[in-house]
Parts: structure tokens; C-alpha cells; sequence
């Protein structure tokens, strides 16, 4: 896949290949969600080309994200979060707690002594749930094997996940166990032997 200069058509062609990936996959009966990811690996795997990609699509994606969690904000009934209050925080906890845990065990164990910290960062990232959760509780709901209940538990779970997303990463990366190190958020510098940056993801000893 290669692009000539012009980004009509590179979204065109992109958009294209999409479509014709979610539509092999539907009539394969499978889902049109394994199609689009399947064609975002695909199309992910092209190289250089990759970084001219997502840059023309960029304002696209936005849009799309925009319209996802919007439709997601739709579905999620005031009134269910505030009678099924206990028992959303108690297995929004649950499944953030028990996931922060098992991604910081993993990663004690391959991560070498110098580089521990970084597993209080990445576990904090991991802890919320996927927003595919959506996507399979949509797919499960219209085949029947869920109930409606059950539906809105999962997205209230994974939307109130997702709000403490910024809250477990703020903590993350302000324990006091990593004095050495300065963290690049939103402008907010501090300059010691070793610095990550959150943007770029590089870490430098002078």
C-alpha cells in the first residue's frame, strides 16, 4: 500500500479496504468488529506508509471516537447507576483493584530490579476495562445471551473504570518511590538523574 501524494485517495482506499474487511467478515458470521481490527493490524503492519496513515485519518478517528462515547454516554440510564449505586462501585473496584494487581505481579516478575517502577505506570494503564467491553456486551445483548441487566452493568462497570483511569494514573506516577525521576504531565517538569517523558516514552540518564 502505498501513497501517491494525495490524501483523497489514500482515505478513500483506506476507508475501502475497511469496509471490505467487516463486510468478509459478516459473511463469514463473524463479527464486523473482528474485521475492523483485523484490518487496522493489517493496515498497521505497512511501514512507513503507517505514519502518513494516521495522519490523514486523524480527524476521522476523532470524529468516530467522539460518536462512540457519545453513543456509550446514551445508553448509560442515570436512574440505574443511582438504584444499582453499591453494587456498580463494589465491582468497579473489584475488577480495577484486581486487575491493577495481577499487571504489577506479572511485571515484578519479567521486569529487571532497576526498571520496578515502571510497573506501577503500566499496571495504572491496564487497571481500566477495555472499552471492547462495549462491543461484546453489544454482541452478547443482541444474540441473547445476556440480559438487559446484565448490559447495563457491564457498561456502567467499564464507564466508571475508565473515569478512574486519570486518577489511578496520577497516582501512579506521583509515589514517593520514585523520587529520581521526572515526569513530563502537562508541562510539569522536574530535573533529577533519571526523566521520563510521558509523551514520548524515553527514558534518558545524562
Amino acid at each position: 500500500m502505498e501513497s501517491k501524494g494525495n490524501k483523497e485517495i489514500l482515505i478513500l482506499g483506506i476507508s475501502a479496504f475497511i469496509f471490505l474487511m467487516l463486510t468478509v467478515t459478516e459473511l463469514l458470521d463473524v463479527s464486523m468488529e473482528l474485521g475492523c481490527f483485523l484490518a487496522g493490524a493489517l493496515i498497521s503492519s505497512q511501514g512507513p506508509v503507517v505514519t502518513e496513515i494516521a495522519t490523514s485519518i486523524e480527524p476521522i478517528r476523532d470524529f468516530l471516537a467522539i460518536v462512540f462515547f457519545a453513543s456509550i454516554g446514551l445508553h448509560v440510564f442515570p436512574t440505574f447507576v443511582a438504584y444499582e449505586l453499591t453494587v456498580l462501585v463494589f465491582l468497579t473496584l473489584s475488577v480495577v483493584v484486581m486487575k491493577f494487581l495481577l499487571a504489577a505481579l506479572v511485571l515484578s516478575l519479567i521486569l529487571p530490579r532497576s526498571s520496578q517502577y515502571i510497573k506501577w505506570i503500566v499496571s495504572a494503564g491496564l487497571a481500566q476495562v477495555s472499552e471492547f467491553s462495549f462491543v461484546l456486551g453489544s454482541r452478547a445483548r443482541r444474540a441473547g445471551v445476556i440480559s438487559r441487566e446484565v448490559y447495563l452493568l457491564i457498561l456502567s462497570v467499564t464507564t466508571l473504570s475508565l473515569l478512574l483511569a486519570p486518577v489511578l494514573w496520577r497516582a501512579a506516577i506521583s509515589r514517593p518511590h520514585l523520587p529520581t525521576l521526572a515526569l513530563h504531565i502537562e508541562g510539569t517538569e522536574a530535573f533529577e538523574p533519571y526523566r521520563i517523558s510521558i509523551e514520548g516514552t524515553e527514558a534518558f540518564e545524562p
